[in-house]
């Protein structure tokens, strides 16, 4: 009976490659926390009962959607959670497409907690906005946050001083005031 390690005889295992949702989790870490916390609540509202290509007013109220009544009387944080919470899956659809393809730029551009803040504020002012043009209209959804973030995002390119060959920059501007309207 010899007296060695039976583990140095079994070859080390071979180095698997990264999952490209593992590398973009590191790389993005922003935008699959924003995105995930979209998608979680869209499927909780779900899995309580609400339809998910049709939900009442009711039921986007008793999950936080922005309303003039209750968002500027006792229930302000409305204006953030509205930003949440879509009405169906196709809204909820193109607000994740649009914030995961402008916030893999975002993390490039900004550091994490700017791009959060600007994410945050952009949200809460499109609820503030969204109020003051129609007050008795039931809000929801990402929209405003996506908007600020391309907003911001143009503000950067264009008066930043970024290590970004001026063509990329050109080009990037152009998709996002495209987009951005």
């Amino acid at each position: 009976m010899t007296d060695r390690n039976a583990s140095a005889d079994i070859p080390p295992p071979a180095a698997q490659p990264e999952s490209k949702l593992a590398f973009t989790a590191r790389r993005e870490p922003v935008t699959v926390a924003l995105v995930g916390a979209n998608v979680a609540v869209f499927v909780l509202t779900v899995v309580s009962g609400i339809s998910p290509l049709r939900p009442t007013v009711q039921q986007l109220l008793r999950w936080g959607a922005n309303w003039g009544p209750l968002s500027l009387g006792m229930q302000p944080w409305r204006m953030l959670t509205s930003n949440y919470l879509h009405i169906g899956i196709i809204h909820l659809f193109f607000n994740v497409w649009c914030l995961w393809n402008l916030g893999a730029l975002a993390e490039r551009v900004f550091d994490g907690w700017t791009y959060f803040l600007v994410y945050t504020l952009s949200g809460f002012g499109g609820s503030l906005v969204s109020l003051w043009w129609h007050p008795m209209v039931i809000g929801a959804g990402a929209s405003g946050a996506i908007f600020g973030l391309a907003g911001a995002l143009i503000a950067a390119l264009y008066l930043g001083k970024l290590p970004i060959p001026k063509e990329a920059i050109q080009k990037t501007l152009r998709s996002l005031l495209l987009f951005a309207g």
